[in-house]
């Protein structure tokens, strides 16, 4: 978690600006953490709900796993952004 967290705060603004440029910089992250802090606030009750519906912990796991398994797959396939010339 420590890591995940004193990254998250050098890299994300990095990315961000070396993939879409300093144009619209705080637009983009804005939007980045807008969603972040969305799926942090809805992400505890989807799980809970799941797991009331369901009556197991299964399903709110299976779901997490195949929500971080598609981020990881995106991570994987996005391209680096052109050279600047």
């Amino acid at each position: 978690i420590g890591w995940n967290y004193g990254s998250m705060f050098t890299l994300f603004p990095a990315t961000c600006l070396q993939y879409f440029g300093p144009t619209a910089q705080g637009s983009n992250y804005g939007l980045l953490f807008s969603a972040w802090g969305l799926a942090g606030f809805a992400g505890p009750y989807v799980g809970g709900w799941l797991k009331d519906t369901s009556g197991t912990y299964y399903v709110p796991f299976i779901v997490g796993a195949v929500v971080v398994a598609v981020s990881v797959l995106i991570s994987i396939t996005m391209k680096p952004p052109a050279p600047k010339s």
